[in-house]
């Protein structure tokens, strides 16, 4: 059917609303039945979507485009749907996050403000106290001295 429609009369009218309810089998339709607004399907209308299997009948378009029962479904598909307690847990621990490294950095920023070039730096002091102390393991080592003279002598 390209439309939503009322029957005016009908003979025999079976219709495929698989589409609609999910129903597999043909819901027969009558042009004098109900138009009950709580039923899923009234029995005297028709709707985009849905095929006539075997019958014939009459109708008056009620509906077309958006306005039909298919085209509120659509509608409805293509709304956002509303986040998650997944994704707002997500969300809340990535704020958490980004507020925890501006206040490191603001306070890291007025710590070198305060105290100025003046800290230690304890990463050259590291530096110097290693390269002292394999200074000091190569003077102590008494294979040095015989695999340079080895060397020096090409043997």
């Amino acid at each position: 059917m390209p439309a939503d429609c009322r029957l005016i009369e009908a003979r025999d009218l079976y219709v495929n609303e698989a589409l609609l309810t999910g129903e597999p089998y043909p819901v027969e339709k009558r042009a004098h039945g109900s138009e009950d607004a709580g039923a899923a399907t009234p029995t005297n209308c028709v709707f985009k979507g849905s095929s006539v299997i075997s019958g014939t009948a009459r109708a008056v378009v009620v509906a077309t485009g958006r306005a039909t029962r298919i085209g509120a479904i659509a509608g409805a598909l293509r709304k956002e749907p509303p986040p998650t307690a997944f994704s707002l847990g997500i969300r809340r621990f990535g704020m958490l996050l980004l507020r925890l490294t501006v206040s490191l950095v603001v306070f890291v920023l007025l710590v070198n403000l305060l105290f100025g070039p003046t800290a230690p730096r304890v990463g050259s002091i590291r530096a110097r106290a290693g390269s002292r102390a394999h200074a000091r393991i190569l003077a102590d080592d008494p294979y040095r001295d015989a695999c340079s003279r080895r060397g020096a002598h090409g043997a």
